[in-house]
C-alpha cells in the first residue's frame, strides 16, 4: 500500500509494540468479533513490525482466499518453521507453488476425500478399541520394507502406500516423507485433542444431548469419522458426569496459537453403561 491512508482503520498502535500489548497471542474469534464491530469487516492490527489485516465478510473472505488465493496462500515463514520442516520441505508451511501443489496432489487422493472416508470408516471405528504407539520413523521403514519385498505386485491400499509409491517413482524426496508424516501425525494429534476435549466438556454439561445421542443413532459409530467415532464410542459406553462437588465442567475459554482452549482442566466420571 503507498500510504498509511490507505491502510484500513484498527485500533490505536503504540510505537515497536503496535497492538501487541493490546491482543498479545489472543486472537481468538471472540476477540475479532468485538474489534469487528468497532472498525467494520475489514481493520488492521499491527503486531510489531508486522501489519495484520483481517477480514470479516463473506465477499471479502471469498477475495483473499479463492479469487486472490495466489497472493495470499503462504504462511509467513520463520526460523523455528524452518528448523522443524527442513526449509519447508512439507506441506502445511511450505511456500504456495510448485512444490505446495505438488504436495497437495500426493495428499489429496489418500486422505482428502469422501471416499477415503467410507472406506476406512469400518477399520476407524475398530481400532477405537485399541491404542497404538509408534514411532513415525519407524512405520515407515516398514512400509518401505512391504513395498521392497513386494515388488510389482504390491498393491497400493492405504495412504502410506501412496506416500512412498510417490517418492519410489522421484515424485518427492524421502526427506519429504519425513515430514509430510510429521505433518499427518501432529496435525491429528493436536487438533482431535483439543475437538475431544470441547466435545466431552459439552456433552457433561448437557446430558440430555447424551441421552438423545444413544435413543436416535443406535448405528452412530458407523457414521461419523475419525473424531466422531471417538465421541460416539464414548457416548454409547459410558454416562460422563462432572465430579460429585460440581454441576458443570468449567469452559472458560484460553486463546493458543492455533486453537481456542479450555483454560482449566476438570476431571470428569465415566460412568459404564449396563446393557
Amino acid at each position: 500500500m503507498a500510504s498509511s491512508s490507505k491502510l484500513p482503520p484498527g485500533p490505536l498502535s503504540i510505537p515497536i509494540f503496535g497492538n501487541w500489548l493490546q491482543v498479545g497471542n489472543d486472537l481468538n474469534h471472540r476477540l475479532l468479533a468485538s474489534l469487528c464491530n468497532r472498525f467494520g469487516s475489514i481493520f488492521l492490527l499491527k503486531l510489531g513490525s508486522k501489519n495484520l489485516v483481517v477480514v470479516s465478510d463473506a465477499e471479502l473472505a471469498n477475495q483473499v482466499l479463492h479469487a486472490q488465493g495466489v497472493e495470499f496462500g503462504s504462511r509467513p515463514r520463520n526460523v523455528v518453521f524452518d528448523i522443524f520442516t527442513g526449509n519447508g520441505q512439507d506441506m502445511v508451511f511450505t511456500v504456495y507453488g510448485d512444490h505446495w501443489r505438488k504436495m497437495r496432489r500426493i495428499m489429496t487422493l489418500p486422505f482428502f476425500t469422501n471416499k477415503v472416508v467410507h472406506n476406512y470408516s469400518g477399520m476407524w471405528e475398530d481400532e477405537m478399541d485399541f491404542v497404538y504407539v509408534v514411532d513415525m520413523i519407524d512405520l515407515i521403514k516398514f512400509y518401505r520394507k512391504i513395498m521392497a519385498a513386494n515388488g510389482d505386485k504390491h498393491k497400493i491400499t492405504c495412504a502410506m502406500d501412496h506416500i512412498i509409491d510417490a517418492q519410489v517413482k522421484g515424485e518427492i524426496s524421502e526427506e519429504n516423507v519425513i515430514y509430510i508424516v510429521e505433518n499427518i501425525n501432529v496435525a491429528a494429534i493436536e487438533t482431535t485433542l483439543w475437538s475431544m476435549e470441547w466435545a466431552i466438556a459439552e456433552l457433561v454439561n448437557h446430558p440430555e444431548i447424551q441421552h438423545k445421542i444413544r435413543r436416535s443413532c443406535p448405528g452412530i459409530v458407523l457414521a461419523m469419522p475419525i473424531l466422531g467415532l471417538i465421541v460416539a464410542k464414548l457416548v454409547s459406553k459410558f454416562e460422563m458426569k462432572p465430579p460429585s462437588e460440581m454441576n458443570k465442567i468449567d469452559v472458560t475459554e484460553k486463546g493458543g496459537q492455533f486453537s481456542l482452549h479450555i483454560a482449566n482442566h476438570s476431571t470428569v466420571v465415566f460412568n459404564p453403561i449396563t446393557i
